[in-house]
């Protein structure tokens, strides 16, 4: 490759690595009436919102923290990925809707031990997945997918706090679970 070429694809790649998401993602304030919305660079027309008011930043920070909860299985649904930025994906646990999620953010739940299932719901699409675990272990689900025209595509994708903090750190949280009781 000649160094003209070399320096245009450089340059190429300076201007478009912050169009792709790479750039770093201020996380918005919720809504005055605690729902929260995502926006693409925080500029979008038609953002994506949470049907349901999110936690406080107290419980965020708190939640941050990762620390493991000696009567649960902890487990955190992170959905951070840069080509994921639009859809409101509702996320159930063992048959039961518990909340919806948009891009850049996370749930904690609060889990009795043993096997869960997880499903994400969109657009008539469903994905699932299980999560099992004992009291005080933290597990985390990333929720893998792309979206912006059309019906995007997700998978969900069992990881590690090592691997996914940095995701957790940047997202907001828009619930905390504890769903331990019986299903009402």
């Amino acid at each position: 490759m000649s160094r003209h070429h070399m320096l245009m694809l450089v340059s190429a790649l300076t201007t478009a690595l912050p169009l792709t998401g790479f750039a770093r993602t201020v996380l918005r304030q919720a809504n005055d009436d605690g729902t929260y919305c995502f926006r693409v660079n925080n500029k979008s027309r038609h953002p994506t919102c949470t049907v349901e008011a999110i936690p406080p930043a107290a419980v965020e920070a708190q939640a941050k923290l990762f620390q493991p909860d000696a009567q649960a299985l902890t487990v955190y649904v992170v959905r951070n990925r840069w080509s994921d930025a639009s859809n409101l994906v509702d996320l159930s646990v063992d048959s039961r809707r518990v909340t919806s999620t948009v891009p850049n953010s996370f749930v904690r739940l609060r889990l009795a031990p043993g096997p869960h299932r997880l499903a994400m719901t969109w657009d008539g699409h469903v994905i699932d997945g299980t999560v099992a675990g004992d009291v005080g272990d933290i597990k985390v689900v990333v929720v893998v997918g792309s979206a912006g025209v059309g019906p995007g595509s997700y998978r969900l994708e069992p990881s590690d706090l090592a691997s996914s903090s940095r995701r957790i750190q940047a997202s907001r949280l828009v619930a905390d679970l504890n769903l331990q009781g019986p299903a009402r």
